[in-house]
């Protein structure tokens, strides 16, 4: 552009201004013919805008070697690819954290093991304590692998989309042994290659769309229809002059996929062994479960099948009475016992909270104390409610774990489908919950806390004496690491948040007992309530959300989350609209005996400075105190 403006070629400096805009608005680049590698003579380069990620990489090193390598890397680039990447090269743990946080075109992570602890810029108040408190109890090992070891957990937790590798020198030998199956890949200095083939390889592991890459070499097809579905290749329609507008509003390419065949690569919802499961396992990947499964019935029908799959007429569930329709009808199904429990009242806006985890124990104790505790097989509470509460799922289930240590937890999460894929949202999901309670039970520390809990807490209560009971209500219970079995479900409706046509929706199962003790009757209940026609373009739709979430889902979320700011700040700082309107905060939608934290998150023009606006309030509805 520069040299445009010197040669007085202001239509070509303004058209760099536009592709300069464009890159910014949709994340793609324009890459003119000359500047990537054609591999040969035939395959000459064309100008076209290609979809641009970011690659961090974390080196302290002399400037001069740094650039040398990423010029090295960008220079492996081919006409090809079916993306481009540029470099960001930052040198502390601090300023990675920043990038990873603020730039959500990162998509791949390259460590090294020179870098410092503490950025050289001046930070904020807000942003220095956020970054601190990441870094809590963290880098306090003075050898180098531990170190590398702590940065890749930070960049885990904040990001686990990101791929991670790490880039050593010539003690590449030494650290292999310790760093194995923590990073995606070890390279060495020399590796420029290979560094480059993981990284456009990983990438295109998520863009990859195993079921709708088969509809659509389905569609494109020669082929006769000689069985059901007329519409089938359009041929009810197309040439009808009564229904040939329904081609002209949807398109050619809706009907060319229109089949009742499975076979083609199309495989069966009912029965998947090829590209419908192949889309299967890459979605328990992208919202971090043991196995996730597609439903084309919207998640009504998500929560029969789990409901059906577990209980056995007279088992005891434990309901939110405030939650959706579907689950009251698969009780019903099922022919369960129902104990309800009562969301706290918010008379004020005419709504309901969530069941205050006092609730959910006091219940559980009850029924213990009626000899009726092994007959409870399972809780379902609504994670983010329709005016955006949301439980702290992990400290919920280790206190109920901690009174039943079988119990069977489902999560409907039909609203927050999107909350896995942003750090402040992603803890308070179910899957993240059950990740992370899982790698706690296994430690040291949590058996001693338990072992400690086990000398403090008096015996239960009986029917006759329920008073140690009040102990066991007002302790932070423990769950017993031996005894425990994690056996939660999740079901969301992609359609609602995420991108799937209506009616899409996923069940999440993170269940250490699913092979032995639910893969039967889990997959007869799937069999019961799907539809045996099930509609492809909502599978489609499925497959591609899950890639679109995986590469920009931070970046999407975290952009609702800067316009939640906007308008509240917008509201607040406007005389007619603040008469009339004000957005909610903590200390509307959950009741100060509730909130541990005393938090309200609030000022007079928005928000305080260091919050996060825009998230569901998040309850640990804890006792008071």
């Amino acid at each position: 552009m520069v040299a445009a403006l010197e040669a007085d070629d202001y239509d070509r400096a303004m058209e760099k201004v536009y592709l300069v805009n464009q890159t910014f608005r949709s994340q793609t680049q324009y890459i003119e013919p000359d500047t990537l590698h054609a591999e040969d003579e035939e395959n000459e380069p064309t100008a076209r805008f290609t979809p641009v990620v970011e690659v961090l990489m974390v080196d302290n090193g002399r400037v001069e070697e740094i650039e040398g390598f990423k010029q090295e890397m960008l220079d492996q680039r081919r006409s090809s690819d079916e993306f481009t990447y540029n470099l960001v090269v930052v040198p502390s743990v601090e300023d990675a954290l920043m990038a990873l946080m603020i730039n959500p075109t990162i998509q791949t992570c390259v460590l090294t093991p020179r870098f410092e602890l503490h950025t050289r810029q001046k930070l904020s108040t807000a942003l220095h304590g956020y970054i601190s408190a990441q870094m809590g109890g963290m880098f306090s090992s003075g050898k180098q692998v531990d170190l590398l070891l702590d940065l890749e957990r930070l960049v885990e937790r904040l990001r686990p989309e990101v791929a991670v590798y790490l880039v050593a020198g010539v003690a590449l030998e030494s650290l292999a042994r310790e760093l194995t199956g923590r990073f995606r890949r070890i390279f060495s200095r020399n590796d420029g290659m290979d560094l480059h083939l993981s990284i456009i390889g990983e990438i295109l592991s998520r863009y990859e769309t195993p079921f709708f890459n088969a509809l659509q070499r389905h569609a494109r097809r020669p082929g006769g229809v000689f069985h059901a579905m007329p519409i089938s290749r359009a041929g009810s329609v197309q040439n009808s002059p009564w229904a040939r507008d329904l081609v002209d509003f949807y398109g050619i390419n809706l009907l060319l996929a229109e089949t009742s065949a499975t076979s083609g690569g199309l495989d069966s919802l009912l029965d998947p062994h090829g590209s419908i499961r192949e889309a299967h396992e890459l979605a328990a990947r992208a919202f971090g479960s043991h196995r996730t499964y597609f439903v084309t019935n919207g998640t009504s029908t998500a929560n029969k099948i789990v409901h059906q799959s577990i209980l056995a007429p007279g088992d005891i569930v434990l309901v939110d009475r405030n939650c959706h329709k579907s689950h009251h009808y698969s009780l019903v199904l099922a022919g369960a016992h129902v104990k309800y429990l009562e969301a706290y009242p918010l008379q004020e806006h005419a709504i309901y909270g969530a069941v205050p985890l006092r609730e959910i124990k006091k219940a559980l104790l009850e029924l213990r104390r009626a000899g009726k505790l092994h007959k409870v097989k399972m809780i379902t509470l609504t994670n983010c409610t329709f005016d955006g509460i949301v439980y702290d799922p992990r400290r919920v289930m280790e206190e109920c774990l901690a009174i039943k240590p079988d119990l069977v937890f489902l999560w409907d999460e039909a609203w927050y489908a999107f909350a896995g894929f942003h750090p402040i949202y992603r803890k308070r999901t179910a899957m993240a919950a059950a990740r992370g309670l899982e790698a706690d039970l296994s430690t040291a520390q949590h058996r001693r806390r338990y072992e400690e809990q086990v000398g403090q807490l008096p015996e239960p209560g009986t029917h006759e004496d329920p008073a140690n009971d009040e102990a066991w209500l007002n302790a932070r219970l423990i769950p017993d690491p031996q005894a425990t079995r994690l056996r939660i479900y999740a079901t969301q409706s992609t359609h609602k948040t995420l991108t799937s046509l209506r009616q899409g929706s996923m069940i999440h199962v993170h269940d250490q007992d699913f092979a032995s003790r639910n893969a039967n009757s889990f997959r007869e209940a799937y069999m019961t309530h799907t539809s045996t026609s099930p509609n492809y373009q909502i599978l489609a739709s499925l497959d591609i959300g899950r890639r679109q979430v995986e590469l920009e889902g931070y970046a999407l979320v975290q952009r609702q989350v800067d316009l939640a700011l906007s308008i509240s700040k917008a509201i607040a700082r406007h005389d007619l609209l603040r008469k009339y309107f004000r957005v909610l905060d903590s200390s509307d939608l959950i009741p100060e005996q509730f909130r541990t934290s005393r938090n309200t998150n609030r000022c007079a023009t928005g928000w305080r400075p260091g919050t996060r606006p825009g998230t569901p309030t998040s309850s640990w509805l804890t006792p008071a105190g």
